[in-house]
């Protein structure tokens, strides 16, 4: 007997992995699908959801119900260029840098974005310990709290220029929409990735970028980083 779903899946993987791109399906898939294909999933589950409003004789020819306005954040945040970027460190005191921004380019081969293999590793990692405070480097709003395979526990912060993330953390401390300064704290340290021992991961992306160039879109945080 054949699957009908299946084959359906079959039919239409080629012609969804594009749109489920260009229309950014879900905003994790937009950002950090990490490995794997995120976005083609999503985009699957919704052609496979449409297919059984079909079959049920559903009307999918009605107006899709109205969708809310975003609610204003607390400080709008003013575009920077790449060039007036400068970034406070994202803790206090000094601790060492375990892991630079292009390392280990053989092992990271593995990981794709936008089917792209990553040409090494696309952050920082600082070997914080169990429980430290986790700072803003520049002034924004909490775009993402979320947990995540590659990052662990995550905060995802959008600002003026691009975006900061702050992952292996054992927990946030701040909340989706929240408006954040430069130097408060938005989370603790942990080691909540597949990683071998506690440390911060820190990322940043800058506006535009292009998750195809090899990084996923990131760019080396350290040039940007003062005291």
């Amino acid at each position: 007997r054949i699957d009908i779903l299946s084959l359906f899946d079959f039919m239409q993987s080629n012609k969804t992995l594009g749109p489920a791109r260009e229309k950014d399906m879900e905003t994790f898939a937009r950002m950090y699908n990490g490995p794997g294909y995120v976005d083609f999933y999503a985009a699957l589950i919704r052609k496979r959801m449409e297919l059984f409003r079909e079959m049920r004789g559903d009307d999918l020819s009605a107006a899709p119900a109205p969708v809310p306005a975003p609610v204003p954040t607390a400080r709008p945040i003013t575009p920077t260029t790449g060039l007036d970027i400068q970034l406070t460190k994202p803790f206090d005191g000094e601790y060492p840098m375990t892991q630079s921004f292009g390392e280990n380019p053989g092992y990271y081969a593995q990981f794709t974005f936008d089917d792209v293999p990553l040409r090494g590793y696309n952050g920082l990692d600082f070997g914080l310990p169990f429980g430290t405070s986790v700072k803003a480097t520049d002034d924004g709003v909490v775009d993402r709290v979320d947990f995540t395979a590659a990052f662990g526990n995550y905060v995802l912060i959008e600002h003026g220029w691009g975006q900061s993330l702050y992952g292996t953390l054992d927990r946030a401390t701040v909340s989706v929409g929240e408006d954040v300064r430069r130097g408060q704290e938005i989370g603790i340290s942990g080691n909540s990735d597949n990683s071998s021992g506690p440390h911060l991961g820190f990322y940043i992306r800058i506006h535009p970028y292009d998750r195809a160039d090899g990084w996923g879109g990131f760019s080396d945080p350290l040039r940007f980083l003062g005291e």
